[in-house]
């Protein structure tokens, strides 16, 4: 058994199938293999397998929209409200600890 490869008219690969060792190729087949790992679509150029080449991604840097500028407004806000509550707290705890203090005394001067 063997493998047969095929393309199109555009020489792009467009399958493969089992054949017995005496097949004879036809137009547009051939027995040599996709190379392992080949990006698709794979074509047929200058007698081999060429696969495509790998996409390239870019980066590209862009204007915030409306909605960016919303959502780092909102950020803006939240760690200014997460710095106040911070604040609070130290508060709270200050006033907690002159109010122990407080009754501290309170009991000190009942003796």
């Amino acid at each position: 058994m063997k493998i047969v490869n095929s393309w199109n008219t555009e020489n792009i690969w467009n399958g493969s199938k089992y054949v017995n060792d005496d097949y004879q190729l036809k137009v547009n087949e051939t027995f040599d293999l996709i190379p392992q790992g080949a990006n698709q679509p794979v074509k047929r150029v200058n007698d081999s397998w060429v696969g495509a080449d790998q996409p390239k991604f870019e980066i590209k840097e862009r204007e915030p929209t409306a909605g960016d500028k919303a959502l780092n407004a909102l950020g803006l806000q939240l760690a200014q409200i997460q710095k106040t509550q911070a604040t609070q707290a130290q508060a709270i705890n200050a006033l907690g600890l002159q109010l122990a203090a407080s009754q501290q005394n309170d009991v000190n001067e009942t003796k």
